[in-house]
């Protein structure tokens, strides 16, 4: 088989794996219109640049053995370093001279011939020098389309490499940009899947934690966390997660991570259209705190830095005034009750408040009752208001009322007023 039909099947398996890679990629990255066309475009220039140097290596090595065949070892021949057959042996006629290639032996043992024909008489002068002369000239036509069979290998050998080492830069390049593309267009394919998936996830956990699939939602924000471990939104939502299932601990481990990853203080975003303030992320925090057994030295530096954002959220009060109820600061944690009261004076959170300081701290139960009716006024669905008032009614002594408080707590949900019946044997 010639080199050139050699080195076009090679060409063709190494185009037909290109093409390969070419689909592969196509259909693990799903190209679009504009990207598939562009990458076919370079995939094309270097299977190009693969057929076309293939061919021409392969035509000029199958020229090279035609004008140089290789040389085979044939006993039949004698050698001439031997002595015995001369190669080729010069014939002078005039004064030109020709080199005649005499003809090969055959098989049998090359001796010397006695002449056979002594007696016979020898042509004519004129008639061997017309012989010879015609043997000369086809030996000089031979030697001239050998020589010119040479140049011209010579010449298009030459034309070849003088071409590859011309444009060999260009060829080097279209390969590395190729390369380049390909590596690129892996990286960032990659990315944007990682991109895809992460929203998805988040999404996933998003309608479980909705839906109240706690353990699910956890489940799903864990695997969004291994692909962006620096979301702060996302141990947020971890949070919550733990808050819904009461593992206030685990909260509010959460929310100081959320807490301290964001440290210059801007909303939060888990994903594209998924975004959590900051102001959400200090109240919650400080509530997770406040439930949990972990330190709580941090709490007032949380309530201050909220009502330093939130001034006008009567919450933010609120979580002054527990702040210092936490301290045993009652002085500060009364001043603040006081100053929610004076700026919200229609809000429920401002007589619920400072009637719970007013019975757990000052022992005032009267004027705690009077608050807590100020509050239920307010908002008549509140059990927790119906519950802490019957419990200043029992340690008043004035259980009749203390338990219609409680009742009425039930029926509104509340559980600890169920539990304050059964522990009075008001509920069997």
């Amino acid at each position: 088989m010639k080199h050139k039909t050699k080195a076009r099947i090679i060409a063709g398996v190494i185009i037909f794996l290109i093409y390969i890679l070419y689909v592969i990629l196509k259909v693990a990255l799903g190209w679009k219109h504009g990207g598939g066309v562009v990458v076919f475009t370079l995939f094309s220039s270097l299977a190009y640049y693969v057929w076309k140097t293939a061919s021409d290596k392969g035509e000029a090595k199958d020229y090279e053995d035609e004008i140089f065949p290789k040389e085979q070892n044939n006993p039949s021949i004698p050698d001439e370093e031997e002595g015995v057959f001369p190669i080729r042996s010069e014939v002078k006629l005039g004064e030109e001279s020709y080199e005649k290639l005499p003809p090969i032996p055959s098989d049998q043992n090359y001796e010397a011939q006695p002449s056979s024909s002594s007696n016979q008489e020898e042509p004519p002068l004129e008639e061997q020098n017309e012989e010879v002369s015609s043997i000369g000239n086809e030996s000089i036509r031979e030697e001239i389309l050998i020589m010119e069979s040479k140049d011209k290998y010579i010449e298009n050998k030459s034309t070849f490499n003088v071409h590859f080492n011309k444009y060999k830069w260009y060829y080097r390049s279209i390969i590395a940009l190729i390369l380049v593309a390909c590596i690129s267009i892996v990286y960032i394919h990659k990315k944007e899947s990682k991109k895809k998936q992460f929203i998805v996830t988040v999404d996933n956990g998003n309608k479980a934690l909705k839906n109240s699939y706690n353990d699910l939602a956890l489940r799903y924000f864990s695997e969004a966390l291994d692909i962006d471990s620096t979301n702060a939104g996302l141990y947020y939502k971890v949070g919550i997660a733990y808050a819904n299932k009461n593992d206030y601990n685990e909260a509010a481990k959460n929310y100081e991570r959320a807490y301290k990853l964001n440290d210059d203080e801007s909303d939060m975003v888990v994903s594209t259209h998924d975004t959590i303030t900051y102001d959400a992320l200090l109240r919650n925090y400080f509530i997770a705190l406040l439930q949990s057994s972990l330190d709580k030295s941090i709490l007032l530096l949380l309530a201050q830095d909220y009502i330093s954002r939130c001034p006008n959220d009567v919450r933010a009060y609120k979580i002054m005034t527990i702040a210092y109820w936490e301290r045993n600061d009652c002085y500060n944690a009364m001043e603040w009750a006081n100053k929610m009261i004076e700026v919200f004076p229609n809000e429920f959170e401002s007589y619920f408040t400072i009637a719970c300081l007013q019975y757990r701290m000052n022992d005032d139960y009267d004027n705690a009752i009077k608050n807590f009716e100020i509050s239920i006024s307010i908002k008549e669905d509140n059990g927790l208001a119906y519950n802490n008032m019957g419990e200043c009614y029992m340690l008043k002594h004035q259980y009749e009322k203390a338990y219609d408080c409680w009742r009425k707590a039930v029926t509104l949900g509340e559980k600890s007023a169920y539990k304050n019946l059964k522990k009075c044997g008001q509920i069997k």
